[in-house]
């Protein structure tokens, strides 16, 4: 074959490219690992201390806790220099830009990750090749290959490196997006490469151009790069949002007959493809292996189970509820993959916000059976099916009604706190269509731990059905800080105290976790957790107003108003959830937990609960919560919702990050952010 523009090289030189092309693959798994290394490191560190920070929290119960900070007025210590690096990192990496969310992702950390992989890439295709296009293009051919592995490690679900790093599932899944572009970008360098170099003689269809494969040498090549570009282009947000399925299909048969193109187009770097489909094909068994053995071989007997197996409720147009009874066990902020084989193929994630202990319980054995709660927006695909279903069936929950908030009762009442006390402890006039469901299979968990409950304050704020994230981490210390509380230190936490922020629509949208709230609200330790539910619709916020002035409330300017419950005509705010079709009674308020019922009465205290018009602002928020965080104490904030309130709150903590004040012992602003973003 003629070669228009070959590179000329000396002996040495043609020597060294040879060397460099052979490794170049090496080369790049090294800075892969030692990168993943380092985090990995850094992450054990900050587990360790975090680690040790419960422990000592557990040795202070019923006592007062020694401060463990350098003088307030002092000068900056020695010892809080780690401390102030990592305020430094967290203030830079967890402010969110416009141009991290164009990009799809949440922070500009990952923005930082990304761009830094993009160019040690870059670096090792340009480096080698002695300013020649043409071992540019192999050097660009070889690291696609040795990528191709990594991406696919990064969208498994049974994911080492999530475990290993600290990063969360959503957060590979960025990096898994990304990665397969950059292999898309080498792959076009790698063409365009080769197209330089041997135009214009380069013709697939001649045969005997590379003995003994002929043309078909390259016709493998450009089918690859096909089947590569329309998996990337397949795989934007609104066509993946908008149509799942098609999206999952396409992903799937794109990715098998891209690989097999690859491994007929250059079979002596075929290994690397048939790393990632060891890593696939491991990934889909062990997948398998969890539904087989927690639905087949250790699933729920009749006798465990108290109604139907699972559960459809259409909570409104747009948001519904589904539970599950299985054996799983999870820990807050996982999720799972719902299957109902009879409505749609595949599984779709969806995070769990229940916890799989009762309140109740002192210690960490996992019941033998749990409900799987999911609060999920509606879309298209499975989601929309699930609500048809309830809506066509159109049955109440609870048939045999409960006693409901009338308007008189608020009027009777004089101060805040018994209008409060009215709202709270009433039962809910509203009960949701639902609809039985026979097949139905929870697999998981999946996603990493967030670890908040290793911080002295806890702000958690969610907006919608974001609550799915902020609401069982906040049960699961109640929980445990309720067990300390009465003496059991088997099960330490850190966290003194929880601010839990939900953004809503409408008032009547707190009945989505109402029975959890309420019994949340009765069983936590005095001062623990403190509930502020904001509702944004402008016809509410006048009428919540307008109770404050009847109750002789006085209101200020400010957003963070604390106002009283509902108006006459206004739905109320009602924290109960209907019971379980099988065990409804008026008289009692039925636990997720099969075994556990609360008595409505007994919540005493309803000042942990206030209800506020308008959207909450975020700023103050953050710095009323850390105002009431001890000089010494360490502050941590959860959040999951619309990217705007997700994106203002992340720049709110970026401004109230204080690193001289942190290295001055003030570590309530070496403030540690995580928010919840899932993804397809």
């Amino acid at each position: 074959m003629l070669v228009v523009h070959a590179p000329s090289y000396t002996a040495q030189q043609y020597r060294d490219v040879l060397h460099y092309n052979k490794y170049i693959q090496l080369y790049l798994w090294i800075g892969v690992l030692g990168l993943i290394g380092l985090v990995t490191l850094a992450h054990l560190i900050g587990r360790t201390l975090s680690y040790l920070r419960r422990k000592f929290a557990a040795r202070w119960v019923g006592g007062k806790r020694p401060s463990n900070a350098c003088s307030r007025t002092g000068k900056g210590c020695t010892k809080w220099i780690p401390g102030t690096m990592v305020a430094t990192f967290r203030k830079a990496c967890v402010r969110k830009s416009h141009t991290a969310e164009r990009m799809g992702m949440s922070s500009l950390g990952e923005v930082a990750v990304v761009t830094f992989y993009y160019c040690f890439n870059i670096i090792l295709v340009v480096c080698g090749a002695n300013g020649h296009i043409d071992y540019m293009a192999h050097h660009a051919a070889r690291l696609v290959f040795a990528n191709l592995p990594l991406v696919i490690g990064l969208a498994a679900k049974n994911n080492v490196i999530s475990y290993a790093t600290g990063f969360s599932y959503e957060s590979l899944n960025v990096f898994h997006r990304w990665c397969a572009r950059l292999i898309l970008i080498l792959s076009t360098i790698h063409v365009a490469g080769r197209i330089y170099v041997n135009s214009p003689s380069v013709n697939p269809s001649r045969s005997g151009m590379y003995p003994p494969n002929g043309g078909g040498y390259i016709r493998w090549g450009i089918v690859a790069y096909i089947l590569f570009t329309l998996l990337i282009l397949g795989a934007v947000r609104p066509l993946r949002n908008k149509w799942y399925q098609y999206f999952l299909f396409l992903h799937i048969v794109a990715f098998l007959m891209g690989i097999v193109a690859l491994a007929v187009h250059r079979p002596s770097v075929a290994p690397w493809l048939y790393v990632g489909l060891f890593i696939y094909f491991l990934d889909g068994t062990v997948r398998l292996g969890r539904i087989v053995y927690h639905h087949l071989v250790k699933r729920a007997r009749p006798s465990e189970v108290e109604g139907p197996l699972g559960i459809v409720e259409a909570l409104s147009e747009d948001t519904i509820r589904v539970s599950v009874q299985t054996t799983l066990s999870w820990i807050p902020g996982q999720h799972v993959y719902l299957h109902v084989p009879l409505l749609s193929p595949g599984g779709h994630p969806f995070s769990v916000c229940s916890i799989d202990k009762p309140l109740t319980q002192t210690d960490d054995t996992h019941p033998r059976v749990s409900t799987v709660v999911l609060i999920i927006r509606v879309r298209e695909g499975l989601t929309r099916c699930l609500h048809r279903l309830a809506m066509r069936n159109d049955l109440p929950l609870q048939e045999d009604g409960h006693s409901q908030l009338h308007t008189h009762d608020i009027h009777q009442t004089h101060t805040r706190a018994d209008a409060e006390k009215a709202i709270i402890t009433q039962s809910s006039p509203q009960s949701f269509p639902f609809a039985r469901l026979k097949t139905v299979w929870a697999e998981g968990p999946y996603g990493n731990l967030s670890h908040l409950d290793y911080y002295q304050t806890l702000l958690l704020v969610a907006g919608g059905s974001g609550v799915s994230f902020t609401l069982p981490v906040m049960l699961d210390l109640v929980r445990r800080a309720r067990s300390m509380h009465l003496g059991h230190t088997s099960v330490a936490v850190a966290t003194e105290r929880v601010m839990f922020v939900w953004v809503i629509k409408e008032p009547e949208h707190v009945e989505w976790i109402g029975d959890f709230l309420r019994e949340a609200i009765a069983l936590a330790p005095p001062g623990f957790l403190h509930v502020k539910i904001h509702v944004t619709s402008k016809k509410y916020i006048a009428d919540i107003n307008a109770i404050n002035a009847a109750t002789s409330v006085p209101i200020s300017t400010s957003k963070s108003t604390l106002p009283n419950p509902s108006p006459p005509g206004v739905p109320a705010p009602v924290l109960s959830s209907p019971p379980h079709p099988s065990t409804s009674t008026p008289s009692t308020m039925q636990h997720h937990h099969p075994n556990l019922c609360v008595p409505k009465t007994s919540i005493s205290t309803t000042s942990n609960l206030t209800l506020i018009p308008g959207r909450p602002d975020v700023r103050e928020l953050l710095e009323r919560e850390i105002a009431v965080t001890d000089y010494s104490d360490y502050f941590a904030v959860g959040t999951c919702g619309p990217a705007s309130m997700t994106q203002d709150l992340a720049n709110a903590v970026s401004d109230a990050i204080h690193t001289d004040e942190v290295l001055r012992g003030e570590h309530r602003r070496n403030i540690r952010f995580h928010c919840e973003e899932f993804g397809w």
